[in-house]
């Protein structure tokens, strides 16, 4: 049987999400659960890159929805207060850069047992932005 597929609705045409789920590795490059056609990579504490292999239209700025989650060994005390916060996307619009930081204000890697969890709004073309 297959997933029924249902159509977004939204107050901006052409926009499509892109799902995608990391696990943390400490100070090596977190894991991707999922996330199709994303590359993930880590270029220094907390700092988090999302490499597209085809262009995913243009960011939606402010948008985005992030979640963390905990999985044995970690406990979500060790995720109160982590945030996220995005930088420019690159030129060529297919590298985005987040910055992790914990409930201290400090730049963190996510450790074992910790998911974070990202929806990204994209619009497939620039008209009417």
């Amino acid at each position: 049987m297959s997933q029924e597929k249902y159509r977004q609705y939204s107050n901006e045409p052409e926009q499509c999400d892109y799902n995608v789920a990391i696990s943390g590795n400490g100070t090596s490059v977190p894991t991707k659960l999922f996330g199709r056609g994303i590359t993930v990579g880590r270029t220094g504490v907390g700092v988090i890159t999302l490499t597209f292999g085809d262009f995913p239209g243009v960011f939606l700025d402010g948008g985005g929805a992030f979640s963390f989650q905990a999985i044995s060994p970690a406990t979500p005390a060790q995720l109160a207060g982590f945030s996220v916060v995005g930088q420019a996307p690159s030129a060529n619009l297919l590298t985005y850069t987040f910055n992790i930081f914990n409930g201290s204000l400090v730049a963190a890697d996510i450790q074992t047992g910790q998911i974070l969890n990202m929806s990204l709004p994209f619009k497939a073309s620039q008209s009417s932005l």
